[in-house]
């Protein structure tokens, strides 16, 4: 796609919003904070898109130390807790590498940790979601607390239908943002 340097003034007009800004980068589709939270759902799922950015910056207040944090797909308040397949890996900064989180057929994914570092956890995924065809996501973050990188991937295999993403801390009370952006589509 051709980029257009628009001049001061000048007129945006139908045939170059429908140029140059359709089906191109991220749109915002919805986030918030959470404070000193045990849980908070990522909302916003919806037939407009099929591919979502989450990104999640977070760190834990209720005591020194880390604690995990795990995403379960829910339609309303109903849990989906089968088909979770996941796995991650780490590099650390004393270049050590290994196996960080895995899933076979689990209730949950793990998606991250959040520790009570003065610098925030931040966990980004890309998503593939259709609404009653499971989930499918790749990406990772970094784990202050532990000093590592991790990254891969996971599906859910279930053909549930679910609108939300439930992010529940496995101890602790924790701090941040979320926000979910949508892919544009052709």
């Amino acid at each position: 796609m051709a980029i257009k340097t628009f001049a001061v003034g000048e007129v945006l007009t139908a045939s170059d919003t429908n140029t140059y800004l359709a089906n191109s980068g991220l749109v915002y589709v919805s986030g918030s904070t959470f404070t000193a939270a045990s849980n908070f759902e990522i909302t916003g799922f919806v037939s407009d898109y099929h591919r979502y950015r989450v990104v999640i910056s977070t760190r834990r207040v209720d005591v020194t130390g880390m604690g995990t944090f795990t995403a379960t797909m829910r339609n309303g308040s109903t849990p989906i807790t089968t088909g979770y397949y996941e796995g991650m890996a780490f590099a650390s900064y004393l270049g050590t590498t290994g196996s960080q989180y895995t899933r076979n057929n689990g209730s949950d994914w793990i998606w991250g940790n959040s520790d009570s570092a003065a610098a925030m956890s931040v966990w980004t995924y890309d998503v593939f979601a259709l609404s009653t065809n499971g989930m499918t996501f790749t990406g990772g973050g970094f784990s202050v607390g532990e000093a590592k990188g991790v990254s891969g991937g996971g599906t859910n295999n279930t053909t549930s239908a679910y609108d939300r993403v439930r992010i529940a801390f496995d101890y602790g009370t924790h701090t941040g943002r979320w926000t979910l952006y949508g892919y544009r589509q052709a």
